[in-house]
């Protein structure tokens, strides 16, 4: 199996990025970091999956945003983040002036979900947004209450298979 030399950082807060870091670990970085761009209480990891990362020696540090990934002589040497801090009473989160920072990485792994993002859609566009910040759309037509806009696959669903996103496209097609 691969090993990985030097210090490792992982980029995301869920199951997969505990996996990756752990798994980092076992493959002999000699120091592994999760970066995660909000708190804790918004990691989808379980609180058992990170407890037991840290535990091992992974270092989860959370309100960090990834600006800019560093090189020399063609070799990733780190990455330059940037710290963010909640917004009172918002569930924005803003960057905390002057503590941008590197943090040494000889390998990034990118363990981040990807989520809808309702704000492309057109003001007034009459698309209806669901709980999970997808598209409400007939389960039956695929239609939305835009005449002639139809959806389908995980931005209606939320997350699924590859095989249920083209059958969704399928019968939209049909």
């Amino acid at each position: 199996h691969p090993t990985l030399p030097g210090p490792a950082v992982v980029v995301g807060g869920g199951s997969t990025a505990m996996d990756a870091a752990r798994s980092a670990l076992r493959s002999g970085a000699t120091s592994v970091t999760v970066l995660y761009r909000r708190g804790r209480a918004q990691m989808r990891a379980q609180v058992e999956e990170i407890a037991a990362a840290e535990h091992e020696g992974v270092v989860v540090r959370t309100g960090m945003v990834i600006g800019e990934v560093v090189g020399e002589d063609g070799r990733l040497t780190g990455v330059r983040v940037t710290e963010q801090a909640p917004v009172a009473g918002s569930d924005a989160w803003n960057e905390v002036p002057g503590s941008e920072a590197m943090v040494a990485a000889s390998t990034v792994l990118v363990a981040i979900g990807e989520e809808p993002d309702p704000a492309i859609l057109p003001e007034g566009a009459g698309i209806e947004i669901s709980a999970f910040a997808g598209i409400v759309a007939d389960p039956r037509t695929l239609a939305t209450g835009h005449a002639g806009v139809f959806a389908g696959g995980d931005v209606v669903s939320g997350p699924k298979t590859i095989i249920d996103a083209v059958a969704s496209g399928r019968r939209e097609a049909g």
